[in-house]
């Protein structure tokens, strides 16, 4: 699976984010640039006050955000561009956080036939944004963040499983 991290932070502090979360992961992660391709054991972080959208290619655009604020970057432009694209194989993440960004983009991937998995409010700092999900009714599941690398897991064979059962290609 290849993963887009959409963090509310400006644009000075998602190029050390991405270097922070590269060095402590097993896969490759790297501020996102325009033109960069999502790719297996990849992940890309979206530039502050930009939003991050993938065509049908897995191709990755980047736009400025009109009024920068603590939605920029937005969750929802970026999870509801992974919706259209990704034909149900989308699976979105909330995690804690302040306001309602990622509730109409976990809407949009769940709608698709994705998976929408968010975090418990027990070990949120903010429960806002995954509750914001959850009243939508869109929530597969909620879990704890010390159980979310096993559930995304889970889930990735899941979907690809259902995937090749229909009869297509991966």
């Amino acid at each position: 699976a290849s993963v887009l991290v959409v963090q509310h932070m400006p644009a000075p502090y998602t190029h050390a984010f991405a270097h922070m979360l590269n060095e402590r992961a097993a896969l490759e992660v790297r501020e996102a640039t325009a033109g960069d391709r999502l790719a297996r054991g990849r992940a890309f972080v979206c530039p502050g006050s930009r939003h991050l959208t993938v065509d049908a290619r897995g191709t990755v655009a980047l736009r400025p955000a009109q009024i920068p604020s603590q939605d920029s970057p937005s969750a929802d432009v970026a999870m509801t561009s992974v919706a259209e694209q990704a034909a149900g194989l989308a699976i979105g993440v909330v995690l804690t956080g302040m306001g309602r960004d990622a509730a109409l983009g976990a809407a949009a991937i769940r709608k698709s036939g994705g998976i929408v998995i968010a975090q418990d409010e027990a070990s949120s700092a903010g429960y806002g944004m995954p509750r914001a999900a959850a009243d939508m009714g869109c929530v597969d599941a909620m879990v704890p963040l010390s159980g979310l690398p096993e559930t995304v897991l889970a889930c990735v064979g899941d979907l690809l499983s259902h995937h090749l059962r229909m009869g297509h290609a991966s």
